[in-house]
């Protein structure tokens, strides 16, 4: 069984401005979906790593939302979530950024449902914060999935 790793990186706008609980993370473009392509084929996704740009760790508490159509955003950086912007959600991943390194700080993301769903195709991951996270200006996220391919 191989290993696939599909990564995706956003880049914050250049602004500290504190994040609530429950507040969507968009990139400096105002995209606040990023995709994720899976190809065509099926695999299971284990968990997904992730590495942030600084070292800060308190409240870096996030859920990751796998949507298999790019969601409709109700705002920019710092909106609220609502559940009209949690559509065609395949998967949702939660975890935190526990660990800091010299060049940042990384986690792993686990599904919610203790499952390993099974996507495919193009993925668009949506990013929720969980507490009040302070960022850092134009910090940078990288989120790579792994995935196992599905055996036939």
């Amino acid at each position: 069984m191989a290993v696939i790793r599909i990564p995706t990186t956003i880049t914050r706008p250049a602004n500290t401005t504190t994040y609530s609980a429950n507040q969507q993370v968009v990139d400096a473009n105002g995209i606040g979906a990023h995709l994720m392509d899976f190809g065509s084929v099926s695999l299971f996704c284990n968990r997904i790593y992730a590495l942030k740009s600084t070292t800060t760790t308190t409240n870096a508490l996030f859920r990751l939302y796998l949507c298999n159509q790019r969601p409709t955003l109700t705002g920019v950086d710092g909106a609220s979530i609502s559940g009209a912007t949690r559509t065609n959600v395949v998967a949702i991943f939660s975890g935190n950024f526990t660990n800091a390194v010299s060049n940042g700080a990384y986690g792993v993301f686990v599904d919610d449902s203790g499952q390993q769903p099974l996507i495919n195709g193009p993925m668009w991951i949506l990013i929720e914060t969980l507490a009040g996270y302070a960022p850092g200006s134009a910090e940078t996220f990288t989120f790579q999935c792994e995935c196992f391919r599905v055996e036939s």
